[in-house]
């Protein structure tokens, strides 16, 4: 997450809250081993079914619960995580 007017320079981690000119860490949304479990999830590569079907649990679900859920999920080969072809 950027901050408004923050002047970003270089990379900033996954998840992690910058501010500022030149732009500074404030602090990571989620511990690192969280924010590893969601890059390995890779919900973004998810299709748009995927994506619609799981939005209310983005909006209401804790993100270890979220987690939770979804990995498993991905480890029994459910069709809720499927990714999208290159060609979606």
């Amino acid at each position: 997450m950027v901050a408004a007017g923050a002047i970003v320079t270089k990379d900033v981690p996954a998840y992690t809250i910058v501010a500022g000119n030149p732009a500074r860490m404030i602090k990571r949304r989620f511990s690192e081993a969280v924010t590893n479990r969601l890059a390995a999830l890779a919900w973004w590569d998810w299709d748009h079914e995927a994506l619609r079907k799981a939005l209310p649990d983005f909006r209401k679900l804790a993100v270890e619960d979220f987690l939770a859920k979804y990995e498993s999920a991905a480890l029994s080969g459910r069709p809720s995580t499927q990714r999208r072809s290159a060609a979606s």
